[in-house]
């Protein structure tokens, strides 16, 4: 650290700093396009799926939001107690060298088509009383961690990285790529162009097209966090993350210190100008340290060298401005909010005790309020899932279960022998699960319950061979299960010319169904489903089982 004393030697790292954002980012993007096939064992070996997990757990705020609704650490997460360390040595590193929405922010702050020139990009360069808004954002968003909520999972930059182009980026570049590789393929050749297409698909854009609900929405989201930099350089960054606020809060007790020398200093205001954080680097005005992102720009712009870091002893460390000068009557309103959010959002009917019923979860996802206390919305699970079902939700959970994953049938169904959902979560909202603990794969234990997401029921009014006297067995040869839960009758039907006709009507047996939704996925019928799935029976809530005469039909065999 003694190095870093010298001008030199903070305008080489500075490089470093470029590298470590254009590594990180690539890594974080390339993981985000391949995590289902990170999510499958590689021969025989599971640590490919710690990859996906990772890269939260070297999120802080993941962390923490992970440990609050666990009343516990989660597995995994003492990464974040390195990053910790670390901005007690060297302040909001993090922000400026490897978190992917802040480098985002960071090359589109720079374009030149935003009009910020001279004096007006100073100006919009300067610390503003906004930046304050943060750190109420991660009050409010902790205190309803605290009380059974992590809604803040909305903000965390890494998720909503992960979200914005695993939802929206990369299904609408694979759509583009395909359109493209398909063109070119009935051009060159029927089996040359299908293998050029299948090589395409798999080596480059994934095993699968996958499509995502709402992504329209999430993908304007994200392009206004970016163009809000025309704004304010790096608007996200500097006035609403909370992990930013998390990371400045440490950073007030780092060793690390700009150092400037006010007699050198020509006031031509270069510093300004580059800095990222809007931390006051010039001197003559008091240095924000929780706002630094140690980008090094000041320090590489200074034409003068007035500019240095240095390490200091922990004692001399508290200039006035290395804290945040919050409101008090701000802070008891933020406090105040995150108390009270979770209760109000929990009163609204789709989230209280009358749960839609097409909320239907993930297998290992643990119940509906643990559930939604461990969550952070990150999307690896959705992007993860092979056959597409895992969706995020809109209100199906209520405002709370917004962005969270719920099965969606009419688009995937999920499959017996797959459990990629459960590697790579990395909050422990979704347990781990082998295929065996699952119970759906033949051979199965005997002594082992399946895993339900639900139960399936027909509509009679819409099924072939019941309104119709039209035999249809789809439904039948799509249940997965040994013994198959879907069984069929003998029964007569009577045509309107008044011949009778013998038809096979399919049944559900109750105790047998699983909820998995490939039924609902393969019936003839798209638009709306003869046989679709409930939640009512799923294996996390009990209290929610088919139960007649006190008899759980679900469970007893008994239908």
């Amino acid at each position: 650290m003694a190095a870093l004393r010298g001008v030199t030697v903070l305008r080489s790292i500075r490089w470093a700093r470029r590298v470590s954002q254009t590594i990180f980012l690539s890594f974080f993007l390339l993981a985000s396009l391949h995590i289902g096939r990170l999510a499958l064992p590689l021969a025989g070996h599971a640590w490919p799926a710690a990859i996906p997990r990772l890269l939260f757990q070297l999120d802080p705020l993941a962390g923490i939001l992970g440990a609050l609704g666990r009343h516990g650490l989660v597995s995994g997460f003492w990464w974040i107690l390195i990053f910790l360390l670390g901005t007690l040595i060297a302040g909001r590193f993090f922000c400026g060298w490897l978190c992917p929405l802040g480098t985002l922010n960071q090359l589109f702050s720079r374009l030149r088509f935003f009009g910020k020139r001279g004096k007006q990009s100073v100006e919009r360069n300067n610390y503003r009383a906004a930046q304050k808004t943060k750190y109420y954002i991660l009050l409010a968003g902790l205190l309803a961690a605290l009380a059974g909520s992590s809604i803040l999972g909305w903000l965390d930059p890494l998720a909503i990285v992960q979200r914005s182009v695993g939802f929206a980026v990369w299904p609408a570049a694979h759509q583009a790529s395909d359109a493209i590789v398909q063109t070119t393929a009935s051009i060159s050749g029927r089996n040359v162009g299908t293998g050029i297409r299948i090589e395409w698909n798999h080596t480059y854009l994934g095993a699968h097209l996958a499509v995502y609900r709402q992504n329209l929405g999430i993908a304007l989201l994200f392009l206004a966090i970016l163009l809000a930099n025309a704004y304010i350089t790096r608007f996200w960054c500097r006035v609403l993350c909370p992990l930013g606020a998390l990371l400045g809060t440490v950073s007030r007790f780092s060793i690390l210190r700009l150092k400037k020398d006010e007699e050198r200093c020509n006031k031509c205001q270069s510093c300004m100008l580059h800095c990222q954080g809007g931390d006051q680097p010039r001197p003559g005005l008091p240095w924000r340290k929780s706002e630094c992102h140690l980008c090094l720009n000041c320090v590489n712009a200074c034409p003068t060298n007035c500019l240095s870091f240095e390490v200091v002893k922990p004692q001399a460390l508290v200039p006035a401005a290395s804290t945040p000068d919050l409101n008090r009557r701000a802070v008891v309103t933020s406090a105040a909010a995150g108390l009270v959010v979770l209760p109000v959002l929990r009163t609204t009917t789709s989230s209280g005790a009358v749960l839609d019923a097409h909320l239907i979860r993930p297998p290992g996802a643990a119940g509906e309020s643990d559930f939604l206390s461990r969550c952070i919305r990150c999307g690896n699970c959705m992007r993860a899932c092979p056959t597409n079902a895992l969706q995020p939700a809109l209100l199906e959970g209520g405002i709370e279960g917004l962005w969270t994953p719920v099965l969606a049938p009419r688009i995937g169904y999920c499959s017996p022998e797959c459990t990629t959902c459960t590697e790579v979560c990395p909050t422990g909202a979704i347990e781990r699960l082998t295929a065996q603990q699952k119970g759906w794969a033949e051979p199965r234990q005997a002594s082992t319950q399946p895993v339900r997401l639900g139960t399936a029921f027909y509509d009679y009014g819409r099924c072939l061979p019941w309104a119709s006297g039209v035999e249809c067995s789809f439904c039948e040869k799509a249940c997965p299960v040994t013994p198959k839960a879907i069984y069929f009758e003998t029964a007569e039907f009577v045509k309107r010319t008044g011949e009778t006709v013998s038809v096979n009507r399919p049944r559900i047996d109750l105790a047998r169904c699983i909820g998995c939704g490939a039924c609902e996925h393969f019936c003839v019928l798209r638009d709306q489903p003869a046989i679709s799935v409930s939640r009512i029976g799923e294996s996390r809530a009990g209290k929610d089982g088919l139960i007649v005469n006190g008899v759980d039909l679900t469970r007893s065999g008994r239908v």
